[in-house]
Protein backbone atom coordinates (compact mmCIF):
# COMPACT_ATOMS: atom_id res chain seq x y z
CA UNK A 1 0.00 0.00 0.00
CA UNK A 2 1.25 3.46 -0.79
CA UNK A 3 -0.24 6.54 -0.15
CA UNK A 4 0.16 10.07 -1.60
CA UNK A 5 -0.23 13.74 -1.79
CA UNK A 6 -0.47 16.05 -5.64
CA UNK A 7 0.68 18.99 -6.32
CA UNK A 8 0.64 21.57 -8.89
CA UNK A 9 3.77 23.40 -10.94
CA UNK A 10 3.43 26.26 -13.45
CA UNK A 11 4.92 24.13 -15.78
CA UNK A 12 6.58 20.62 -16.53
CA UNK A 13 9.03 20.38 -14.30
CA UNK A 14 11.45 17.64 -15.26
CA UNK A 15 12.39 15.44 -18.10
CA UNK A 16 14.07 12.19 -18.08
CA UNK A 17 17.39 14.07 -19.18
CA UNK A 18 17.36 16.42 -16.84
CA UNK A 19 16.51 14.25 -13.62
CA UNK A 20 19.79 12.39 -14.93
CA UNK A 21 21.23 15.46 -14.49
CA UNK A 22 19.97 16.46 -11.58
CA UNK A 23 20.75 13.16 -10.13
CA UNK A 24 24.42 13.10 -10.77
CA UNK A 25 24.07 16.60 -8.80
CA UNK A 26 21.95 15.39 -5.83
CA UNK A 27 22.54 11.88 -5.60
CA UNK A 28 22.41 11.10 -1.36
CA UNK A 29 25.94 9.47 -1.87
CA UNK A 30 27.55 13.10 -2.19
CA UNK A 31 26.30 14.54 0.47
CA UNK A 32 28.63 15.11 3.38
CA UNK A 33 26.29 16.68 5.91
CA UNK A 34 26.50 14.86 9.13
CA UNK A 35 22.46 13.99 7.97
CA UNK A 36 22.87 13.15 4.33
CA UNK A 37 19.86 13.59 2.35
CA UNK A 38 18.97 13.59 -1.60
CA UNK A 39 17.97 11.21 -4.28
CA UNK A 40 18.94 7.28 -4.26
CA UNK A 41 19.77 7.29 -8.15
CA UNK A 42 19.42 3.55 -8.39
CA UNK A 43 15.48 4.09 -8.10
CA UNK A 44 15.13 5.84 -11.23
CA UNK A 45 12.20 4.67 -13.10
CA UNK A 46 11.19 6.59 -16.73
CA UNK A 47 8.18 5.03 -17.58
CA UNK A 48 5.00 6.39 -19.77
CA UNK A 49 5.79 10.18 -19.70
CA UNK A 50 6.65 10.10 -15.99
CA UNK A 51 9.75 10.26 -13.65
CA UNK A 52 9.89 8.02 -10.12
CA UNK A 53 12.73 8.64 -8.08
CA UNK A 54 13.61 7.78 -4.51
CA UNK A 55 14.46 10.86 -2.23
CA UNK A 56 15.51 10.19 1.54
CA UNK A 57 16.94 11.82 4.46
CA UNK A 58 18.96 10.60 7.37
CA UNK A 59 17.41 11.69 10.93
CA UNK A 60 18.59 10.59 14.67
CA UNK A 61 16.89 7.86 16.03
CA UNK A 62 16.28 8.53 19.62
CA UNK A 63 16.08 4.84 22.10
CA UNK A 64 16.04 3.76 25.58
CA UNK A 65 18.63 2.16 26.77
CA UNK A 66 19.82 0.54 30.28
CA UNK A 67 22.36 3.38 30.11
CA UNK A 68 19.88 5.72 29.38
CA UNK A 69 19.16 7.73 26.06
CA UNK A 70 21.03 6.61 23.29
CA UNK A 71 20.84 7.83 19.62
CA UNK A 72 21.48 6.22 15.95
CA UNK A 73 21.19 7.98 12.31
CA UNK A 74 18.09 6.52 10.87
CA UNK A 75 17.26 6.32 6.99
CA UNK A 76 13.37 7.68 6.07
CA UNK A 77 12.63 7.40 2.25
CA UNK A 78 9.98 8.83 0.39
CA UNK A 79 8.37 8.42 -3.38
CA UNK A 80 8.36 11.07 -5.61
CA UNK A 81 6.58 10.72 -9.01
CA UNK A 82 7.00 13.63 -11.71
CA UNK A 83 3.38 13.25 -13.60
CA UNK A 84 3.26 14.23 -17.07
CA UNK A 85 2.69 17.81 -17.64
CA UNK A 86 2.94 19.59 -13.95
CA UNK A 87 1.65 17.60 -11.50
CA UNK A 88 4.09 16.15 -8.85
CA UNK A 89 3.18 13.30 -6.53
CA UNK A 90 4.44 12.87 -2.94
CA UNK A 91 4.54 9.88 -0.76
CA UNK A 92 2.25 10.14 2.28
CA UNK A 93 4.15 11.37 5.34
CA UNK A 94 3.86 13.38 8.13
CA UNK A 95 3.95 17.31 8.10
CA UNK A 96 7.13 18.04 9.34
CA UNK A 97 8.79 15.60 7.31
CA UNK A 98 6.99 17.14 3.72
CA UNK A 99 9.02 20.34 5.13
CA UNK A 100 11.98 18.42 4.64
CA UNK A 101 10.72 16.90 1.05
CA UNK A 102 8.59 20.18 0.00
CA UNK A 103 12.04 22.40 0.26
CA UNK A 104 14.28 20.14 -1.47
CA UNK A 105 11.74 19.75 -4.73
CA UNK A 106 11.59 23.84 -4.46
CA UNK A 107 14.86 24.88 -4.01
CA UNK A 108 16.01 22.00 -6.91
CA UNK A 109 12.89 21.71 -9.21
CA UNK A 110 10.87 24.22 -8.51
CA UNK A 111 11.92 27.31 -6.97
CA UNK A 112 9.57 29.95 -7.76
CA UNK A 113 6.46 27.94 -6.24
CA UNK A 114 5.47 26.99 -3.14
CA UNK A 115 4.24 23.41 -2.96
CA UNK A 116 0.83 22.78 -1.44
CA UNK A 117 -1.17 19.72 -1.08
CA UNK A 118 -4.87 19.50 -3.65
CA UNK A 119 -7.09 19.02 -1.62
CA UNK A 120 -10.33 17.14 -3.00
CA UNK A 121 -13.72 18.70 -1.87
CA UNK A 122 -17.50 16.99 -2.43
CA UNK A 123 -17.73 17.71 -5.85
CA UNK A 124 -14.47 15.85 -6.98
CA UNK A 125 -15.51 12.89 -4.75
CA UNK A 126 -18.12 12.33 -6.14
CA UNK A 127 -16.55 12.37 -9.82
CA UNK A 128 -14.26 9.96 -8.50
CA UNK A 129 -17.32 7.39 -7.43
CA UNK A 130 -19.51 8.37 -10.24
CA UNK A 131 -16.89 7.31 -12.79
CA UNK A 132 -15.66 4.30 -10.82
CA UNK A 133 -15.90 0.45 -12.04
CA UNK A 134 -16.92 -0.35 -8.54
CA UNK A 135 -17.00 1.11 -4.74
CA UNK A 136 -16.13 -0.29 -1.67
CA UNK A 137 -16.60 2.38 0.98
CA UNK A 138 -17.83 5.63 1.19
CA UNK A 139 -17.62 7.92 4.31
CA UNK A 140 -19.47 11.19 5.06
CA UNK A 141 -19.05 14.06 7.26
CA UNK A 142 -23.23 14.16 7.98
CA UNK A 143 -24.72 17.78 8.29
CA UNK A 144 -28.49 17.24 8.12
CA UNK A 145 -30.78 18.03 10.70
CA UNK A 146 -31.20 15.60 13.65
CA UNK A 147 -27.53 14.23 12.73
CA UNK A 148 -25.58 16.87 14.56
CA UNK A 149 -24.00 14.36 16.78
CA UNK A 150 -22.29 11.92 14.54
CA UNK A 151 -19.37 13.16 12.95
CA UNK A 152 -18.83 10.47 9.93
CA UNK A 153 -21.37 7.75 8.65
CA UNK A 154 -19.65 4.97 6.74
CA UNK A 155 -20.66 2.52 4.85
CA UNK A 156 -18.24 -0.17 3.26
CA UNK A 157 -18.96 -3.85 1.25
CA UNK A 158 -17.75 -6.24 -0.90
CA UNK A 159 -18.38 -3.62 -3.95
CA UNK A 160 -21.59 -2.11 -5.47
CA UNK A 161 -22.30 0.05 -2.15
CA UNK A 162 -23.85 2.92 -3.75
CA UNK A 163 -26.80 0.63 -4.60
CA UNK A 164 -27.78 -0.17 -1.33
CA UNK A 165 -30.91 1.43 0.77
CA UNK A 166 -27.83 3.41 3.23
CA UNK A 167 -26.96 5.02 0.16
CA UNK A 168 -30.22 6.10 -1.13
CA UNK A 169 -30.74 7.54 2.19
CA UNK A 170 -27.28 9.18 2.97
CA UNK A 171 -25.96 9.21 -0.55
CA UNK A 172 -26.13 13.01 -0.14
CA UNK A 173 -24.66 13.68 2.43
CA UNK A 174 -20.79 15.42 1.84
CA UNK A 175 -18.14 12.88 1.56
CA UNK A 176 -14.81 13.13 3.28
CA UNK A 177 -13.42 9.69 2.01
CA UNK A 178 -14.33 6.93 -0.37
CA UNK A 179 -12.82 3.59 -1.56
CA UNK A 180 -13.16 2.54 -5.63
CA UNK A 181 -11.93 0.45 -8.65
CA UNK A 182 -11.09 3.30 -10.71
CA UNK A 183 -12.29 2.19 -14.31
CA UNK A 184 -9.38 3.47 -16.77
CA UNK A 185 -6.95 0.90 -14.95
CA UNK A 186 -6.27 -2.45 -15.81
CA UNK A 187 -7.38 -5.29 -13.74
CA UNK A 188 -9.11 -4.66 -9.64
CA UNK A 189 -6.87 -2.14 -8.10
CA UNK A 190 -8.62 -0.29 -5.32
CA UNK A 191 -7.79 3.27 -4.17
CA UNK A 192 -8.70 5.41 -1.86
CA UNK A 193 -9.44 9.27 -1.80
CA UNK A 194 -10.36 11.72 1.10
CA UNK A 195 -10.82 15.12 1.67
CA UNK A 196 -7.03 16.62 2.55
CA UNK A 197 -5.75 15.13 -1.01
CA UNK A 198 -4.61 11.91 -0.02
CA UNK A 199 -4.28 8.70 -2.78
CA UNK A 200 -3.90 5.70 -1.48
CA UNK A 201 -3.34 2.90 -3.80
CA UNK A 202 -4.07 -0.83 -1.93
CA UNK A 203 -1.73 -3.76 -2.57
CA UNK A 204 0.86 -1.74 -4.64
CA UNK A 205 3.96 -0.45 -3.95
CA UNK A 206 6.97 -0.96 -7.01
CA UNK A 207 7.26 1.56 -9.07
CA UNK A 208 5.45 0.20 -12.43
CA UNK A 209 2.20 -0.57 -10.37
CA UNK A 210 1.95 3.05 -9.18
CA UNK A 211 2.67 5.19 -12.23
CA UNK A 212 -0.32 4.01 -14.07
CA UNK A 213 -2.69 4.22 -11.14
CA UNK A 214 -1.79 8.02 -10.03
CA UNK A 215 -1.34 9.37 -13.97
CA UNK A 216 -5.31 8.01 -13.94
CA UNK A 217 -5.78 10.13 -10.92
CA UNK A 218 -3.99 13.12 -12.20
CA UNK A 219 -5.85 13.26 -15.60
CA UNK A 220 -8.72 11.88 -14.94
CA UNK A 221 -9.84 12.95 -11.80
CA UNK A 222 -7.21 15.85 -10.38
CA UNK A 223 -6.57 17.67 -13.67
CA UNK A 224 -9.87 19.03 -14.66
CA UNK A 225 -10.62 20.34 -11.00
CA UNK A 226 -6.70 21.65 -10.75
CA UNK A 227 -6.67 24.08 -13.98
CA UNK A 228 -8.50 26.56 -11.87
CA UNK A 229 -6.28 26.17 -8.55
CA UNK A 230 -4.44 28.92 -7.82
CA UNK A 231 -0.30 28.59 -7.67
CA UNK A 232 1.05 30.04 -4.71
CA UNK A 233 4.69 31.90 -5.27
CA UNK A 234 7.71 30.81 -2.78
CA UNK A 235 8.34 33.50 -0.37
CA UNK A 236 12.42 33.47 -0.16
Amino acid sequence: MASFIIVKTSKRSIDDKQVKRKIEQLTIYNDSSELRKGIKPETFVSYDDCVFFEFGFEYNWEYPTVEGTSYAKAYHPVKILFIAENFIAIEGISEDELSIVKRFLEDNFVPEIALEPIPFDDKVLRTVIDNARDVFEIEHAPQRKGMETIDRLKYAGRGGVTHSTIHEEYGDEPIARTKVDLREVAGETRVTFNQKGTVTIVQRSEAREIIPVLKVVVERIIKPYAVQATLQRRLY
